[in-house]
This record gives structure tokens, C-alpha cells and sequence, in this order.
């Protein structure tokens, strides 16, 4: 065989041979954008303001507002918002033209002993695709407008957030966390009365209730869990509000039953 002729052959069937693997390799590429990344791309949307819920029991075209929240059984800031959540539905008993619902993963049971923990276990709960609803992280809150999601928050809420939901809902909440001196002189608490005092210690030193607890606001959530018991009907006193609801909240997430705010400066 001429040698030029057999180099000749070699050459092309090199050729070939790097045409058919570009091509395999083309081939790949395709798939894996199609089957893979395009889907994946899909699912990892996040749920937003403006997107349509559908629930179970209010159809497409329904009228009123929804409170839905997403939950999953066991999750900490869930059970840390509690108190929250009880809140919210005591509110809403009644009122016909505002649901509060409760969606948890389509694959998991009903989380029915935590709902009874929470203090929510009166309130609907169904199945959900949180995932391809966009629901990324629990606790979710969303209110919708017949079907559509007018507001969202996400995890656990601020007291700023939490005054937010509420104006949303156009809830006119007594704030039954506020007590005034009367509430201090009765006597089926007495053997169970803190009154702390947030103040730093020089104004405690000066202004400050004589039976008073002082744990100044900074060092709160350090000493709070060890020098206060569950058991306890706790006030809590001082001057600045962001630092009393600040206070409250902490200890009600941390599942201190009995907290309330002294409504006048001692």
C-alpha cells in the first residue's frame, strides 16, 4: 500500500473519530442542560409577593383574605413564635372574612401535636409541594388576597413585622400583655410574682422597685433563663418599649407562660 495513502487514511479516520466524540460530547451537553440544570433552575424559585396560592378550601375566584402559614413540625423558630401564632388566631375567631391556615409538607404527617403545642391545634392544616411553591424556609406567612399574595413574611418575626401583620389584617388587638399596679397587689400571685427591671444599675439604683429583679437589658437573654422560672408570673418594668417588647418576646419564644409589661414607670 502507498504509504501517502495509508497517512492519508489515518488522518481522516482520525478526523472521524473526533467529529463522532464532539458530537457524543454535544449530545451530553444537551441532555444534561434539558434534564438537569433547566429543571433544577425551575425548582429552586422562591415564593413572592404576587404569586397565586391555591388552597383547598378557597377555589380559584374566591373572595377574602387567607392567612396561610408554612410550617414543619418541630421546627424551632416556629415553636419559638408560638405565642404569636395563638395570638393571631384568638383574633381572627369570628371573623368570616379572614381564614388562617396552616400547609405543611405534602410528604409528612399532619403536624397535629405540634399545632396542639403551639396553642393553634383549632386551625385547618392541608398538605403542600412547598417546593414547588418556592416556600424555602419555615416559618413562612403569607396573606393573600383571594388567591393572590398581597404580603410575606418570612421566620421568626420582629415586633416591628408582628405590629406589620397585624395592620394588615386590620386587627385592632388589645395589648393583654400590659398590666398596672393593681395587677402587682393580687394576692393568688404573690408567691409567684418577679417584677424585673431592665434598667442599667444606676437608674435602677435610683428609680427602681425595692422587690425588684435588675437585670439590665443588655445582659437579659444571659441571665434571664437562669435566675427566672417557667413557673413564674413575670412583669417586666423599665423605660424604653423597644427594650420591654424586645423582653417579652424573647421569653415568650423561650415558653415563659405568664409574662407581662407594667404599664407605668416606677
Amino acid at each position: 500500500m502507498n504509504p501517502d495513502h495509508s497517512r492519508s487514511r489515518r488522518i481522516v479516520d482520525k478526523v472521524v473519530n473526533w467529529g463522532i466524540l464532539a458530537s457524543v460530547l454535544v449530545l451530553v451537553m444537551v441532555i444534561s442542560v434539558n434534564y438537569f440544570v433547566l429543571p433544577n433552575l425551575h425548582e429552586s424559585r422562591t415564593i413572592g409577593i404576587g404569586d397565586t396560592v391555591l388552597l383547598p378550601d378557597r377555589p380559584l375566584g374566591a373572595e377574602g383574605k387567607t392567612l396561610v402559614l408554612f410550617l414543619e413540625a418541630n421546627c424551632e423558630f416556629s415553636r419559638k413564635s408560638g405565642y404569636f401564632y395563638k395570638r393571631l388566631s384568638k383574633a381572627l375567631q369570628g371573623r368570616t372574612e379572614t381564614k388562617f391556615v396552616v400547609m405543611y409538607p405534602e410528604k409528612k404527617e399532619a403536624p397535629d401535636t405540634f399545632l396542639e403545642e403551639l396553642g393553634i391545634a383549632e386551625l385547618n392544616r392541608f398538605p403542600s409541594d412547598f417546593k414547588g411553591l418556592g416556600v424555602v424556609a419555615t416559618p413562612t406567612l403569607i396573606l393573600l388576597e383571594d388567591t393572590r399574595i398581597q404580603q410575606l413574611w418570612r421566620g421568626m418575626l420582629s415586633g416591628d413585622s408582628e405590629a406589620e401583620v397585624l395592620r394588615s389584617l386590620n386587627l385592632g388587638i388589645k395589648d393583654e400583655r400590659m398590666v398596672d399596679e393593681s395587677f402587682l397587689l393580687r394576692p393568688e400571685i404573690s408567691n409567684r410574682l418577679r417584677v424585673v427591671d431592665l434598667r442599667e444599675r444606676d437608674s435602677f439604683r435610683e428609680k427602681g422597685r425595692q422587690e425588684a429583679l435588675n437585670i439590665p437589658f443588655d445582659e437579659f437573654t444571659v441571665r434571664a433563663i437562669n435566675e427566672l422560672s417557667q413557673s413564674d408570673v413575670i412583669v417586666l418594668a423599665g423605660n424604653l418599649d423597644s427594650e420591654l417588647d424586645d423582653a417579652h418576646r424573647y421569653l415568650s419564644s423561650e415558653q415563659f407562660p405568664n409574662v407581662y409589661i407594667l404599664n407605668s414607670d416606677p
